[in-house]
């Protein structure tokens, strides 16, 4: 896959998902502005107000009575579950 080239001034806010995979942790460090030990107070307090708490929001689930209903919004399906019908 052929990777569109970056102006030399342009300064991601964040490494491309695929630069993550194939650069060493050294140079991750780095580009992610971190150390082996981790963050200090101070760094961990600026990205929590950057970013917000690091939390991941469990998605709520429809029910499943409605999952099974909205397999049937789709007209194609109504015809061929009435053409079913007629065919028995």
């Amino acid at each position: 896959m052929a990777r569109s080239p970056r102006p030399a001034s342009a300064v991601p806010a964040e490494p491309a998902a695929e630069d993550i995979w194939r650069d060493p942790v050294a140079r991750l460090m780095t580009r992610l502005a971190t150390t082996a030990a981790g963050l200090d107070s101070t760094a961990a307090g600026q990205r929590l107000a950057a970013y917000g708490p690091n939390d991941a929001a469990a998605e709520r689930r429809r029910p499943l009575v409605l999952q099974f209903l909205a397999r049937f919004a789709n007209p194609l399906i109504i015809i061929l579950l009435l053409a079913s019908a007629l065919g028995m």
